[in-house]
């Protein structure tokens, strides 16, 4: 089970804030070493974003695998599919699917420092059109690690 919120920090002219409350709940099919989630849920998200609000459903398939073929390097893939199903007060703005993948590594530099190139795919289809739209994301980043346990000798 999980629950979530979705909003918008920037937003553009002349539209709406994004509000979603999302829960999920669900069959993991599989978790081990290399394969970390394998899963399928029902999605229920209620969205405040226009008013009245209106309930979406949808079924979504997930994964999350790990590899680490060196000892200070980790590879890091994931994904989703959400599928929604069709109900009778659909707004232009609702999605037929969503896709998101996401492929990571992680290089161990110094200490807690990781150097960590990623690259991202998201992509959706609106239920009243006849292609889909997406976005590509490459980057760069730093991630440093700290753990503090004051209460722990």
């Amino acid at each position: 089970l999980s629950l979530g919120y979705e909003t918008e920090l920037h937003i553009s002219s002349g539209t709406n804030a994004t509000k979603i409350i999302r829960g999920k709940g669900g069959l993991k099919l599989y978790q081990g070493a290399n394969i970390k989630d394998l899963y399928l849920a029902a999605v229920l998200e209620q969205d405040y974003t226009y008013s009245p609000n209106r309930s979406k459903y949808a079924w979504e398939a997930g994964f999350a695998l790990e590899q680490n073929p060196a000892p200070n390097l980790r590879l890091k893939y994931s994904g989703l599919y959400r599928n929604f199903f069709r109900t009778s007060n659909e707004k232009a703005t609702d999605y037929l699917y969503e896709l998101a993948l996401n492929a990571s590594a992680e290089i161990d530099l110094w200490a807690n420092l990781k150097f960590a190139p990623y690259a991202s795919l998201y992509q959706a289809r609106g239920k009243f059109v006849s292609s889909a739209g997406r976005n590509v994301k490459y980057g760069l980043s730093l991630k440093y690690s700290f753990i503090y346990k004051p209460f722990i000798h």
